[in-house]
């Protein structure tokens, strides 16, 4: 359970909700918890970004699929 990893209940809650649906990334600007799924990524199966640097990760990623030539 990652309440036992020091996340806030409502933290936990959230985290466990995206675990269970299986999404790949849960996105949130509160930095306090992305220092801490940073610091359990590894236990957790879910990842945490947040949602403009992932928004920038993405599109770069787009980016450079469109601009393959192979």
């Amino acid at each position: 359970m990652v309440i036992y990893l020091g996340f806030d209940l409502d933290d936990s809650f959230h985290i466990a909700c995206a675990e269970y649906a299986r999404i790949d990334v849960l996105l949130t600007t509160d930095d306090r918890l992305l220092r801490k799924a940073i610091k359990y990524s590894n236990l957790l199966q879910v990842k945490l970004d947040n949602p403009v640097t992932w928004l920038m990760e993405t599109l770069l990623l787009q980016g450079d699929e469109n601009n393959d030539t192979n």
